[in-house]
């Protein structure tokens, strides 16, 4: 889907000259934008991100403006809290299985280790000091 389709259905019920207004731009760039002649920059993808309540990668992507993507990315704070949350989530998770397989390895090592024992004292525990 292209930015002008959806430009284009949101004004069959808003008005294009505060939606203009509303981002800072005259109502003629948005018509270029609403008929695909010209993408909108960085910014203006930021502010119709916040005017549609999306987030501003769909923006970009809409807008073909797929350069922005790595931009936002790089600058955005909320963006690299979302990755810095995705990658302790990911560590955690190999955590929780290293702590399982440890702890299935030394059940196995006690087992041998009883086993050990109790053939060594025919059968019986020795005692410790």
């Amino acid at each position: 889907m292209r930015l002008g389709e959806i430009l284009r259905e949101y004004f069959k019920d808003h008005n294009q000259a505060e939606f203009a207004k509303a981002i800072g731009v005259k109502d003629s760039t948005v018509s270029r934008w609403k008929n695909d002649k010209i993408p909108p920059n960085f910014e203006n993808c930021l502010q119709i991100a916040r005017i549609f309540n999306e987030h501003p990668i769909t923006i970009f992507d809409y807008a073909g403006r797929a350069e922005y993507v790595e931009l936002f990315k790089y600058f955005s704070p909320e963006y690299k809290t979302i990755e810095i949350s995705k990658e302790i989530n990911e560590m955690q998770s190999r955590h929780a299985g290293f702590v399982a397989e440890m702890k299935t390895i030394a059940e196995s090592m006690l087992e041998k280790c009883a086993a050990i024992d109790g053939s060594q004292n025919g059968g019986r525990r020795k005692k410790r000091n």
